[in-house]
């Protein structure tokens, strides 16, 4: 493992590696304070589908900063590249496994995008006032072209990514909705109208030649429409889409929000329908003292959203969190989500046992485990963050994650 582990963070993030032979991990190979409960049946029906070429499946990823990788490249551009959801895909195709991130979702709750995710240039396309699957939905103002390059130009010296397609989820309103059309730099691929007599969350797949494609999205006409998610694709392989539906502050109230509206962050799992959920959504709930009920009951309606969807969930418990909570404490809100995965017999992954708990504010925590800058968003003896970690742990999360889905 320690090879493997060198190698992608040498490498960084975004190594597109051919996707060799798969290699299947011993059945007994232990993972700490791992419970598999009700199993990934969803996930390896998606596993198996994409190994013989008959379908893709996605991995959908919810949570808060800690999950987006905000600072995760210690105080760098493309946070996004070093975020767990990425290197679980470098992970996976090491192992045979075809995993790609060439997606979007939501705005990541990110004040400078194109800093946070170098593939995306808005231009004057801003976050909407809704919260939805990812933070807020996109919307226009002009007709500008939201531009979305899946070969980052933040890795220059990697492979181009070829893609002919991009699905678009999108959302409908009653009347005096813009058109959305979508260009590879010449002539539409594909024109959608948005207008749709209700007000509804909408799925588009525009198709166009395999190559290096950037897809340039605008808003025709009346300059209002919006979109959250994209996911590009190479059609004629099939993939598991990694994507990466954490916002930057969010709680799991907020993935509660809007219900019934078409943006419903929990009608857009739905909509998304992955095979899988990785939740990891502790921190902010925590700094808010959400009241353990609420931030339960809130939990739970996520798994089951997923669950509603036929996919499998794994349920994370955060990470060390330096910042003094009281009078709820971190250790209450990681047991109330052992208890979530308990009632729902969903796999839980406690992560802060781990990688050990903060004692107090501060360091504690980190310099008990030996785990301070460098492995946070703070480098090179710099003080440690108190809440965000760096794409050296965040490789070692997703090999972690790898090792119980590859079983």
């Amino acid at each position: 493992m320690n090879r493997i582990l060198g190698a992608i963070a040498i490498a960084g993030s975004l190594l597109q590696p051919a996707v060799a032979a798969e290699r299947v991990l011993p059945s007994t190979l232990p993972i700490p304070n791992f419970s598999l409960n009700g199993g990934f049946p969803h996930w390896k029906a998606c596993r198996a589908a994409v190994k013989d070429n008959s379908s893709d499946c996605k991995i959908l990823f919810i949570g808060e900063s800690t999950l987006t990788g905000l600072g995760a490249l210690y105080g760098g551009t493309d946070m996004h590249s070093a975020a767990i959801a990425n290197q679980l895909g470098t992970v996976l195709r090491s192992f045979g496994i075809n995993a790609q991130n060439y997606s979007l979702v939501g705005d990541s709750n990110a004040v400078s995008y194109h800093s946070f995710d170098a593939r995306v240039t808005p231009n004057n396309w801003a976050a909407s006032l809704v919260f939805t699957l990812g933070g807020k939905e996109w919307k226009a103002t002009d007709s500008s072209p939201f531009v979305f390059n899946p070969t980052d130009p933040a890795y220059p010296s990697l492979p181009k990514v070829e893609t002919d397609s991009i699905d678009i989820y999108w959302n409908g309103v009653a009347a005096g909705g813009g058109t959305i059309t979508v260009d590879t730099g010449g002539s539409p691929i594909c024109s959608i109208d948005t207008n749709t007599g209700t007000s509804q969350f909408n799925k588009t797949t525009c198709s166009t030649t395999l190559d290096a494609n950037t897809y340039n999205i605008r808003c025709l006409t009346a300059f209002n429409c919006t979109f959250d998610i994209i996911v590009a694709r190479n059609s004629s392989t099939r993939e598991v889409s990694i994507m990466n539906g954490s916002a930057n502050g969010t709680t799991a109230i907020n993935f509660n929000s809007d219900t019934g509206s078409p943006w419903d962050p929990l009608r857009a799992i739905q909509k998304v329908a992955p095979s899988l959920c990785i939740v990891m959504n502790i921190g902010n709930d925590a700094y808010k003292q959400t009241s353990l009920a609420d931030y339960g009951k809130a939990l739970a309606a996520i798994v089951n959203a997923c669950k509603r969807s036929n996919a499998d969930v794994l349920l994370m418990t955060g990470f060390p969190y330096g910042i003094t909570v009281s009078p709820l404490t971190i250790e209450q809100y990681q047991a109330a989500i052992r208890q979530v995965a308990a009632s729902t017999n969903v796999p839980v992954w406690d992560t802060l046992k781990t990688w050990g708990q903060a004692s107090g504010p501060g360091e504690t925590g980190w310099t008990s485990m030996g785990m301070n800058s460098g492995w946070n968003i703070a480098c090179c003896g710099q003080k440690a963050d108190v809440a965000h970690w760096s794409v050296a742990n965040n490789v070692y999360a997703a090999t972690l994650i790898a090792m119980m889905l590859l079983q």
